[in-house]
């Protein structure tokens, strides 16, 4: 019979076990959102900063989930890193719900991503169109660009 495990008790604890159920690289992006996070909140270490977050009651925790989501917008984060920092609090303290140390979760939702211009470049009948109507050396690098798929730095 194997010995029992013993459940994490205080918040440092948690943020161990959180981190460490993670891949590597997904590990360094979270500690380094929970040392933004505790920065943010003016605690001496990330696992303070965790057991202050921990310690709230539901409405407080989110009240204060939404004041580091608009701190982040303000300070001009995109939405991506500020919708990762914010995933990064709820799986902490997701964790710490199913570990039961809380009884609550974090409902604050990431900024909207807004969609990106479009870059997918000209139409084929638009290149066309170039390439029937500039002058030579237009012709030729538009057919470079278009038949070779070169990058205009590589045509340059």
């Amino acid at each position: 019979m194997s010995a029992l495990v013993r459940a994490p008790a205080q918040p440092a604890d948690v943020v161990t076990l959180w981190l460490d159920s993670h891949q590597e690289s997904t590990r360094r992006s979270y500690a380094s959102d929970l040392r933004d996070f505790a920065q943010w909140a003016g605690a001496d270490s990330p696992a303070a900063a965790a057991g202050a977050l921990l310690a709230c009651s539901h409405g407080q925790a989110n009240a204060w989930a939404l004041a580091y989501r608009g701190a982040q917008v303000d300070r001009g984060l995109a939405p991506a890193p500020v919708a990762r920092r914010l995933a990064a609090l709820r799986t902490l303290v997701a964790l710490a719900r199913r570990v039961g140390l809380v009884t609550w979760s974090l409902d604050v939702q990431a900024p909207r991503i807004m969609p990106l211009r479009d870059t997918r470049g000209p139409s084929p009948g638009v290149v066309k169109a170039m390439v029937t109507t500039g002058s030579p050396r237009d012709r030729a690098a538009c057919r470079l660009l278009a038949d070779l798929a070169l990058r205009v730095s590589e045509v340059a």
